[in-house]
């Protein structure tokens, strides 16, 4: 794994590139810092056109509605992260009505947001993954604090339970934070600049690389008996 940090619209460009659309479907759903949820159907190009939705009842997440319009998603959101703090995050499991987990029945996103030790020891923990369990990253970020985070890529987009389960197995493995398994968990996106921190959300590392829910198995049962840990059948 050669880190290369890439940055801007072409590390933007780069993740849409990555996605698969869900059954034909490209939206995608995007965070603005803690709570500013937008929705476009995602071009590769990264200029398409985008919403900004509200909750008109606060209590009730299925109350969601949009609100604004802006053509070019790329100069919106980028533009918003020079002047706000908390970054900009998206939803990996793209899910195909709100951004809640009753809207999310398939993903093909396998992640684990690495926060313990130095940015150095995280990467070493996640080149040692790669070369033990044989399976590589579809993309890498870095969080613009002092996190790296790793999505890995299904050949196809897997039923929610069997990709929870995967992600589980690879939070229990990198111990990184569980809540990454929650299937409408945001989780930050590169190409964009975090105010706060003075530093930009970038993409480390891609890749073309897809499994079978088989292979990420077979990955993780050698990555478990390697650093012996027990592995779990089954999570609760």
């Amino acid at each position: 794994m050669n880190q290369s940090s890439i940055t801007g619209l072409v590390a933007f460009q780069t993740i849409l590139r990555l996605i698969k659309p869900v059954n034909g479907s490209t939206k995608l759903w995007l965070k603005l810092g803690h709570n500013r949820f937008v929705v476009g159907d995602y071009t590769e190009d990264g200029h398409y056109s985008i919403w900004e939705t509200r909750l008109t009842d606060p209590d009730n997440t299925k109350s969601r509605i949009f609100t604004k319009q802006h053509p070019d998603a790329w100069e919106f959101i980028s533009n918003w992260a020079k002047q706000n703090d908390g970054g900009v995050f998206y939803i990996p499991t793209q899910p195909q009505g709100l951004p809640i987990k009753e809207d999310i029945a398939v993903s093909d996103d396998i992640a684990a947001e690495l926060d313990e030790g130095t940015a150095q020891e995280q990467w070493e923990k996640i080149k040692e993954f790669v070369k033990i369990s044989g399976l590589k990253p579809a993309f890498v970020f870095f969080s613009g604090s002092k996190s790296y985070h790793a999505h890995f890529k299904g050949t196809e987009h897997l039923p929610i339970t069997q990709r929870t389960y995967l992600t589980q197995l690879l939070c229990i493995g990198l111990n990184s934070d569980y809540a990454i398994a929650n299937p409408h968990q945001p989780m930050r996106i590169a190409g964009f600049y975090r105010r706060e921190k003075g530093r930009e959300q970038t993409l480390e590392y891609y890749s073309e690389a897809r499994y079978t829910y088989e292979e990420f198995i077979a990955g993780f049962r050698a990555y478990f008996e390697v650093k012996g840990i027990p592995f779990p059948e089954e999570i609760s």
